[in-house]
């Protein structure tokens, strides 16, 4: 076997890792949280940029509390791109973040939102602390001050 038969060294490749191939390219809700097999950081690089663009020029203008949007159309990246919101966020250390997942019934919005805020704070950070320790130390924080 050359080196350079491209099907050997495939068959090679195969060997060492899974096969990307038969990896889901759709990133599911729950998994915007862990670790993404499928995430390729250039993917919408762009569009990452201009939310921490927008982050930071709305944080230093107006307010620090912000709310982001994504929509799109299915399998066009918008969860690789949450994905790695999350996890610029969590290496700060400085924010909380709350994952909503798409919901079809508008009259059961407010539950619909409850559960997701529950659920997303009770993920943890780098560090093993969850969202809820971070709400309540700052709570205390701001109580101590007061």
């Amino acid at each position: 076997m050359s080196s350079t038969d491209a099907f050997a060294l495939f068959a090679q490749a195969r060997k060492q890792c899974p096969n990307p191939f038969k990896l889901e390219t759709v990133v599911a809700d729950k998994e915007v949280w862990g670790e993404v097999l499928t995430n390729l950081p250039s993917l919408n690089q762009h569009i990452d940029a201009k939310i921490y663009d927008a982050i930071y020029e709305v944080q230093q203008k107006y307010s620090n509390k912000i709310g982001i949007s994504i929509k799109g159309d299915r399998g066009t990246g918008k969860s690789h791109v949450i994905h790695r919101i999350w996890k610029h966020i969590e290496q700060k250390g400085e924010c909380v973040f709350a994952y909503i997942g798409p919901f079809s019934n508008p009259k059961r919005i407010n539950s619909h939102v409850r559960f997701y805020l529950a659920s997303s704070f009770s993920n943890q950070d780098i560090n093993g602390v969850t969202q809820w320790q971070k709400l309540a130390a700052a709570a205390i924080s701001t109580l101590k001050d007061t």
